[in-house]
């Protein structure tokens, strides 16, 4: 290590173990024997079905690989380290055998960087893999025989064939951090170090290409089910398919076929199979199970609103008026063998589009396990599924960069929904996850929506919003979870609000915390008063409270660490005061307008009080008053102040920042009675000139004031300065 006093080469205490795992799958094959038999002078003897997995760091000495295999278990990663192990892939048996070989994070612990933010080892890791069985020279050369360096996050996976005895596969994984990481994963103490577990899964299966006196045939049913389908006779596998059937698909290419599930109950599996398209056909409990699907020719689907051809793809789930019930993809592969999708520009993989909005919805979709890596518009494209009934899981899979030439890049929609719908542990490419509930204002289900564990992987460095939210504003009874995601990579994080563009409402969700969003018509009683949702809403502790456009009227009680937010025209007012004698506990409000003769007047205030992108206009007196404050923190970012702001003594702290502040010919701008921070500010006082105290932009009584960066746009910032007493105005 070389001891630089950068930032870039700051020591980045964090480890990666790589964990190889060893196993072999024959499936139930009645193709595979383990006794021999002997006869006089002939020998009958089973073929073996056998392979090997070895490693080493130098090429020469190899040692085999088992469940407790460990490398660099101990390594601490710095810009700039680089690690290669070498493996080799061997046939030890007498069967022609295919083998699949991954590479995926197994397991990982989230850091804390040094700017207080979580972070994942893995966003910061790539790895190349190269054919060789030859050590490179040294760290410099591994390097520069990877010529097209991936995320470790997203992982490897290879998939070849050994047809004879001994034939062997050599292979080369170079492991290294960029020089260009900096702190974004550099952990905040040793304790709080990012940690990544790579486990290399090896599975072998036969292939069909040992002979027999007749054909190469004869082990195609090798697979996990009793009913074999060839690319040959699935038709007529299909065709006489009942209910509770597993079909297995032998090896093979099942392009232009209409592969359409016959009947309810049915499964479709295999290990080996290339298909184009499975048309579910609205049926309940299907499973399609690792199946590689190809960007090829996949099948034509007709959005349900306006009747047109709008998306190209490989699973789709209804041909009639009804939906699919319980369908699960696992373990399925969505790739591009010919090089085709990038000329597709309305591909999406898995497309759920129901014909019908209510008892022909979609309910119960589980995707899980699959590998995304296409150029797609979209990966999951679900469009008015469920009738509140299921749920919607996806989970466990690998989305590969979406093709954001075509689309927003957007690796999971869901829009239209009443199911329940969980996004979890997925890694997302230069891609998002959009969840829009059906827009019903009674919602008379109970929508439950949580996106959470999963990892946003930007390798564009461009910002992008990796989380959107839309429609919530009418669902008062929904609860939203939005939790433990990790995207702190080039420009982008996880951050509030979790919406794109053309998102309805927006959201600041905390980690724990349900929303309570509280629509204008829920909000008042048939004689026009707030109803007991929003007063109980309100005073709810650490609740968020979302409010849509309308006048709330005066606000009741707010709850200990409850957050109000507001959205383009949400309004608080009343001929008297809007917020009047409330007692303030680490309350927050956002985007609201308070309105009245007196706009905030006789607050208490206890913890920290913020109020943010606010408007408090008074016609009458008071914008801002306060009549104790008792050791509390009053922050007010980037508000609006029409009127006189009054702010007693007691107070720990005083903050205006970024405000605009107008007089409004009664008193003056700002009197307070604790020390204050004005910074970034614009004064607009009507008078500058009188005698009269009251018409003054800034007035220090008995507290010291730090005024930075302020301006006044009637003359200089000095000019409405007044102290009182012992106070101090210093200007910055």
């Amino acid at each position: 290590m070389t001891n630089k006093n950068t930032t870039k080469k700051a020591l980045i205490f964090s480890a990666l173990s790589l964990l190889l795992c060893f196993s072999m799958l024959v499936g139930t094959t009645f193709a595979w024997f383990t006794d021999s038999v002997t006869s006089a002078n002939n020998i009958i003897q089973s073929g073996n079905l056998s392979i090997g997995l070895y490693w080493s760091t130098d090429a020469q000495n190899w040692s085999e690989v088992n469940e407790n295999t460990n490398v660099f278990s101990d390594s601490l990663w710095e810009p700039g380290h680089t690690e290669v192990v070498y493996l080799k892939v061997v046939n030890e048996g007498s069967l022609a055998l295919k083998y699949h070989l991954g590479i995926n994070v197994d397991s990982e612990t989230t850091g804390v960087n040094q700017a207080g933010k979580p972070y994942k080892l893995s966003n910061y890791i790539e790895y190349g893999v190269i054919e060789t069985n030859e050590a490179f020279a040294d760290r410099k050369a591994a390097r520069a025989a990877v010529t097209d360096g991936k995320s470790i996050a997203g992982g490897y996976t290879q998939d070849a064939k050994l047809e004879n005895t001994n034939d062997t596969e050599y292979l080369a994984l170079v492991v290294y951090m960029p020089e260009t990481v900096g702190n974004s994963a550099n952990p905040r103490t040793p304790d709080e170090a990012g940690k990544i577990h790579l486990g290399i899964n090896l599975v072998a299966t036969q292939v069909t290409y040992e002979e027999d006196s007749f054909d190469d045939q004869y082990d195609a049913d090798a697979l996990p089910a009793k009913i074999i389908a060839t690319p040959e006779n699935i038709q007529e596998v299909l065709a006489a398919a009942e209910p509770g059937d597993v079909i297995g698909l032998a090896d093979g290419e099942y392009y232009n076929m209409s592969i359409v599930i016959p009947c309810d109950n049915i499964t479709l599996v295999s290990n080996t199979a290339i298909a184009d398209h499975v048309n579910v056909n609205g049926k309940k409990n299907v499973k399609i199970i690792g199946i590689t699907f190809d960007a090829y020719a996949p099948q034509p689907v007709k959005d349900p609103k306006n009747g047109t051809t709008t998306i190209l793809a490989n699973i789709t789930s209804a041909e009639g008026s009804k939906g699919a019930e319980n369908l699960q993809i696992i373990n399925c592969k969505f790739v591009d063998l010919n090089g085709v999708s990038a000329t597709k520009t309305d591909y999406c993989p898995i497309a759920v589009y129901d014909r019908q909005r209510t008892s022909g919805a979609s309910n119960n979709i589980t995707i899980d396990g699959c590998t995304f890596d296409t150029n797609a518009a979209y990966y999951v494209y679900m469009n008015y599924p469920g009738t509140g009934k299921g749920d919607i899981v996806i989970k466990n899979n690998t989305f590969g960069n979406v093709n954001t030439t075509l689309s927003s890049g957007t690796a999971v929609y869901v829009g239209g929904t009443k199911n329940n719908v969980t996004v979890v542990n997925n890694t997302v490419t230069n891609g998002s996850v959009t969840v829009s509930p059906h827009n019903n204002a009674s919602c008379t289900y109970s929508l439950k929506v949580t996106v959470a564990d999963n990892n946003f992987v930007n390798t564009t460095d461009a910002d992008m919003t990796v989380i959107g939210l839309r429609n919530f504003y009418d669902l008062p009874k929904c609860n939203t979870y939005v939790e433990g995601n990790v995207a702190n990579y080039g420009l982008s994080e996880i951050k509030a609000p979790y919406v794109d563009a053309s998102a309805y409402e927006c959201y600041d969700i905390a980690a724990d915390n349900a929303i309570v969003a509280v629509p204008l018509a829920d909000a008042y009683d048939a004689n026009g008063d707030q109803t007991a949702t929003l007063k109980d809403a309100l005073k709810t502790p650490g609740a968020t409270v979302v409010l849509g456009s309308g006048d709330y009227g005066q606000v009741p009680t707010i709850g200990e660490g409850t957050t109000v937010i507001g959205t383009e025209g949400t309004v608080f007012a009343s001929n008297g005061t809007a917020l009047y004698y409330n007692n303030l506990n680490n309350a927050t409000f956002k985007n609201i307008t308070f309105f009245g003769s007196n706009a905030q007047r006789w607050n208490y205030a206890k913890g920290t009080v913020v109020f943010e992108n606010c408007t408090f206009d008074a016609k009458g007196v008071y914008a801002i008053h306060y009549d104790g404050l008792t050791g509390a923190d009053i922050v007010y970012k980037n508000c609006t102040i029409i009127g006189w702001a009054a702010l007693g003594s007691g107070a720990n702290s005083l903050t205006f920042d970024g405000c605009t502040i107008i007089g409004n010919g009664t008193y003056g701008l700002i009197r307070v009675y604790s020390d204050a921070t004005i910074k970034n500010c614009v004064f607009d006082v009507a008078d500058v000139n009188t005698t009269d105290v009251f018409q003054d932009g800034i007035h220090a009584v008995d507290c010291t004031v730090t005024v930075e960066n302020c301006e006044n746009v009637n003359g200089a910032i000095e000019d409405i300065f007044n102290i009182s007493g012992t106070g101090v105005i210093n200007n910055n």
